[in-house]
């Protein structure tokens, strides 16, 4: 089951990681002006695309 949710979260990022840099600099230049909103409709707000997407540009804006 585990590698099932992985498997998902990570062909959601790996279209992203190809564009990372770009994406990143982008969320940056966004972030300078203003929030920035992640929306999603799933039900579930702890296991979805948007929780994944947020932690993983948490994680480039810290390094």
């Amino acid at each position: 089951m585990l590698e099932n949710k992985l498997g998902k979260c990570l062909a959601y990022i790996s279209p992203l990681l190809k564009l990372r840099r770009a994406y990143i600099d982008k969320v940056k230049t966004q972030l300078e002006k203003h929030n920035v909103t992640f929306i999603y409709g799933a039900k579930d707000e702890k296991h979805n695309q948007v929780v994944v997407l947020k932690a993983w540009v948490e994680e480039k804006l810290n390094e």
